[in-house]
């Protein structure tokens, strides 16, 4: 998003959706602290991303004609690292 903010020239928006983003998971938290932490990441993950899409994208970038990019390298590359650190801490919590 903050990429594409600065594409616009609307650099200056880019650190409120970081700070947005800090706020949304702090309130997630604040309000289910007892639920599995996969769980939580889960909900601010849909969360986060549909107010991203839904909201934002429209509001700032409704009038622009962006270039379609591929889905999967950025995809593959998540589902890596999320892969390495699920397998890090089933290693370090195993009893």
């Amino acid at each position: 998003m903050a990429y594409n903010l600065k594409a616009i020239g609307q650099t200056a928006l880019g650190p409120a959706f970081v700070i947005g983003s800090f706020f949304l998971s702090g309130m997630v938290m604040r309000i289910a602290p007892d639920l599995n932490p996969w769980i939580r990441l889960g909900i601010i993950n849909i969360v986060g991303s549909s107010l991203l899409y839904f909201y934002f994208w429209h509001k700032y970038f409704g009038k622009y004609e962006f270039e379609k990019k591929n889905f999967w390298p950025p995809t593959l590359r998540f589902m890596f690292v999320i892969g390495v650190i699920a397998i890090a801490m089933y290693f370090r919590y195993r009893k």
